[in-house]
């Protein structure tokens, strides 16, 4: 089958789509046709002042292939600032990573509102301060914490038992440091 990577340019703002097909006539059919046109290229048709080329054709059974090379004119096309695709025809991990980068950055405003929209609804569990956070998960653990530190434990060193709590300071006392010289 032949593939044909094309592009669809503004002759008033210089913004261009491009797309591939192997069936022309359809997908110029759905370019043209505003009610099904869900693409951004909608945008370009409605000015109804544009040029339809033919950028490459490509010998291929396979769409992936098709899109792949897509994809080269789209990333070039994106340097321009002019290619109006907000997404990309064939994505590996890479290329999503690459496309959600940029879209954070074309997109500042949005993912600050987005974030804070978040810190908002989420306050708990964005305490940022290390006090407030000690605090707070000392008040909604209480009883745990209550109970190991009355745990009974024993010094590895004098095999004395103690409490969880006391365990530092009895190991610093004069008994326990006498038995772990003699040890």
């Amino acid at each position: 089958m032949i593939g044909i990577i094309y592009k669809l340019k503004c002759l008033e703002t210089d913004e261009f789509y491009i797309g591939s097909t192997f069936n022309i006539n359809e997908r110029i059919y759905k370019h043209t046709n505003l009610k099904q046109n869900k693409m951004t290229s909608k945008h370009i048709i409605k000015r109804n002042n544009y040029k339809f080329t033919i950028l490459q054709i490509i010998e291929t059974d396979n769409k992936k292939s098709l899109q792949l090379y897509e994809n080269l004119y789209i990333l070039i096309g994106w340097k321009t600032s002019k290619c109006i695709n907000n997404k990309i025809a064939y994505r590996t991990k890479e290329i999503d990573n690459f496309a959600k980068k940029r879209w954070k950055k074309n997109n500042l405003e949005k993912v600050k509102e987005s974030a804070l929209k978040s810190y908002h609804r989420n306050k708990e569990k964005y305490i940022c301060n290390v006090t407030n956070y000690n605090e707070y998960y000392y008040e909604n653990n209480k009883d745990i914490i209550s109970e190991k530190r009355k745990q009974k434990v024993k010094c590895k060193y004098c095999n004395a038992i103690v409490n969880r709590s006391g365990l530092k300071r009895h190991q610093n006392r004069n008994i326990c440091l006498n038995n772990r010289l003699n040890a």
